[in-house]
């Protein structure tokens, strides 16, 4: 350990103007976060500037003691490889990491929002942070003799891997389905299996090129894990989040519950391309349990035709141009309807015409539990999911408008607003709800500021405003069957 605190001293009085320079950046970008109204351009560009900063200093950094070649002149001298890796390691953590935490700190207490109740989501924002930012640059860094070779190598793989996407995209094109969607309610699913698909061949570059200076070595097998990861990710995050949700929220008494498709309720959702047929589909979830909401997350379906022809959509999105693919409000019948967006293969749409279609599919529904609250004038309040809203009413018969902040994870999502009828000698009034969905199971969204803001902008129309919250009380798995399904 000693060791390594000695490398990290001599690294930090040889960077001493870069860490003064960084810490001055990441001050800027907290008070850019802090306070409102118009700001300067340098501290609108706090941020940014503040990770252009991190990847050439880590570089650098590491490249101090190169580990390409065999004339450094660490080699020669008692610097163990788990010194130099402490030290590094440490020299993140110390200048980056914690001048970054205390600024997130800094910008929720600012908002009113007590910092140690969230130390989770801290701990997860930077392990995240540290994982996909900052230790790819350690991996490259690591390969790379110089920092004029880092900068070209970063381009270079840049360009690989859009040559790579490019790639993989045409062959899902060909593959004679259509390209599988990611469900909103999946997001974070996505987001982690992307990370963890990169981060692996990091990880295995890291490890090869410290153990074995043998970069080519390191390369190749970090290239190959990667196309690995590409090619086999395929419905991994459906399969992730649905697997986790389903364990967290279960049926809890939502075992009667049913979707339902309508085979006569089918139409036409505009006008073909070349590939596909856009047709929209009626969807019931019935028998519900009487205090609980639907939204309906994803949709898979095979159509058949008599003669045996086939086609599947893959998992979709409950996704619709026609209605809302979620409850607003409870229905007296326990019932809930939504039109789905299908984009049907043209080819197989032109193969079986106007023929009498079966259709199997299934679809994966969040049943959510609403709680209101009715936001006060000119005053903060809390609100379920952890945030808080403040409404500011400028004067009775001018403008309104709301203000919310959230703690690592996104404010209200929707606002919507009706008025009442117009009476005489009184102005009108309406009101203005904010409905807001769980989103995710981890302890944060990965962004540098930990405060996510919303408003709905100025209301002319005197209205109250409401806060709704959806917290999943059931996650259920239905299967369908209808018959007779012809396509427009």
């Amino acid at each position: 350990m000693k060791q390594a605190l000695h490398i990290l001293g001599k690294d930090a009085r040889h960077f001493r103007y870069e860490i003064g320079v960084l810490l001055a950046f990441t001050a800027a970008f907290a008070c850019a976060n802090i306070f409102s109204g118009p700001l300067p351009a340098y501290l609108r560009a706090s941020g940014p500037g503040m990770v252009v900063i991190w990847w050439p200093l880590i570089c650098l950094l590491v490249q101090q003691e190169s580990f390409v070649g065999d004339r450094q002149f660490w080699i020669t001298r008692p610097y163990s490889r788990a010194s130099l890796l402490a030290a590094k390691a440490l020299f993140i953590v110390v200048f980056i990491n914690m001048p970054l935490l205390l600024a997130q700190a800094a910008i929720l207490a600012a908002a009113g929002f007590n910092p140690l109740a969230y130390l989770s989501s801290f701990l997860w924002v930077h392990i995240v942070f540290f994982a996909s930012v900052l230790l790819p640059a350690v991996a490259l860094a690591s390969v790379t003799r110089t920092f004029a070779q880092a900068v070209l190598a970063f381009f270079g793989i840049g360009a690989a891997l859009i040559v790579v996407g490019l790639v993989m995209g045409q062959v899902m094109g060909n593959s004679g389905h259509l390209a599988t969607y990611t469900a909103s309610a999946f997001v974070w699913a996505d987001t982690l299996t992307a990370e963890v698909s990169f981060v692996a061949p990091v990880v295995f570059i890291l490890i090869l090129q410290w153990t074995t200076r043998k970069r080519w070595l390191a390369l190749t097998v970090g290239a190959a894990s990667f196309l690995l990861a590409e090619l086999f990710s395929g419905n991994l995050d459906t399969a992730l989040g649905t697997g986790v949700q389903a364990r967290m929220f279960g049926e809890r008494a939502a075992e009667q519950t049913a979707v339902v498709m309508n085979g006569y309720d089918v139409g036409r959702d505009g006008s073909a391309t070349r590939n596909t047929v856009p047709i929209m589909a009626g969807f019931r979830v019935v028998d519900m349990p009487a205090d609980l909401l639907a939204k309906p997350e994803i949709v898979e379906m095979t159509f058949e035709d008599p003669r045996g022809v086939r086609w599947s959509s893959g998992w979709m999105p409950a996704m619709s141009t026609g209605a809302d693919v979620f409850q607003r409000d409870p229905d007296a019948d326990r019932a809930f309807a939504w039109w789905q967006y299908i984009p049907v293969d043209r080819q197989f749409a032109q193969r079986v015409g106007s023929a009498p279609l079966t259709v199997h599919g299934s679809a994966w529904v969040m049943l959510n539990e609403r709680r209101a609250v009715d936001l006060p004038d000119n005053r903060r309040t809390s609100v379920p999911g952890g945030g808080a809203c403040t409404v500011y009413r400028q004067s009775p018969r001018l403008s309104w408008f709301v203000s919310c902040a959230s703690p690592f994870h996104a404010t209200f999502s929707t606002a919507d607003g009706f008025s009442y009828p117009y009476e005489l000698n009184k102005p009108p009034r309406g009101t203005t709800r904010l409905l807001t969905f769980w989103d995710s199971p981890l302890p944060s969204s990965l962004l540098l500021s930990p405060l996510f803001t919303n408003g709905t902008g100025r209301v002319a129309v005197q209205t109250n405003f409401i806060y709704f919250y959806y917290q999943p009380r059931a996650y259920i798995h239905r299967y369908f069957t209808a018959s007779n399904v012809r396509l427009p």
